[in-house]
């Protein structure tokens, strides 16, 4: 396997540990918007997301959606920067005030979450994209989904996952009953994947006025 891959992969477990944090603080604050247990949960998401940024900017990788989102909100950028540092090193201060601004910035989460979910989208889709779809491409696909070892939570990523699973088992000969493999439906599928890879499935990008 090609090492780009396996280090795009390997990038995946910090999308993974990411999402975590998202879930966590999702669940754990649903009931409490304010206090300690808030700054704790919200700080550790957005101190991942920036480790994944920066697996991003170390990969070189590029994607006109995220790249978008990055060069946008630098500002935000180094405002989830600035919570790595506070959330991994010892601070003095019983409440860093730039790590309390940030995690009180409604805007500034929705950004992340827009971003989280762009790079597990472009994460998954990454053999594909380099390769274009072939059966080696699907192939590659396959064992390098086994890489990664999850799949997301998020509910509009995991209806598109699916369909790029169903995709992968056509190619395959895996699901005959899906749908019957002859160049027609070669074709149709590759139109589906064009779609799918242009789609609007990230319901925070609507809410981000500066893209």
């Amino acid at each position: 396997m090609e090492k780009k891959i396996i280090e795009a992969a390997s990038w995946g477990k910090y999308i993974y540990r990411s999402e975590m944090e998202r879930l966590n603080f999702d669940q754990r604050i649903e009931d409490d918007d304010s206090g300690v247990r808030y700054f704790i949960y919200s700080s550790q998401w957005l101190a991942s997301l920036y480790v994944v940024i920066e697996g991003w900017e170390s990969l070189k990788f590029s994607s006109g959606r995220i790249d978008k989102l990055l060069s946008a909100y630098d500002d935000y950028v180094l405002t989830v920067k600035r919570c790595r540092n506070a959330v991994y090193h010892f601070q003095r201060d019983v409440v860093d005030k730039r790590v309390d601004k940030a995690v009180g910035d409604i805007h500034l989460l929705i950004w992340a979450g827009a971003l989280l979910d762009e790079f597990a989208r472009f994460l998954f889709m990454y053999p594909i994209s380099i390769h274009g779809l072939c059966e080696e491409s699907l192939h590659l696909q396959k064992e390098y989904l086994g890489l990664i070892g999850w799949v997301p939570k998020n509910e509009n990523l995991l209806k598109w996952f699916e369909v790029l699973v169903s995709i992968s088992q056509y190619y395959q000969g895996s699901n005959p009953e899906l749908l019957e493999r002859n160049p027609e439906n070669d074709r149709i599928i590759k139109n589906v994947l064009q779609k799918l890879e242009v789609s609007e499935i990230n319901p925070y990008i609507s809410q981000l006025s500066r893209l």
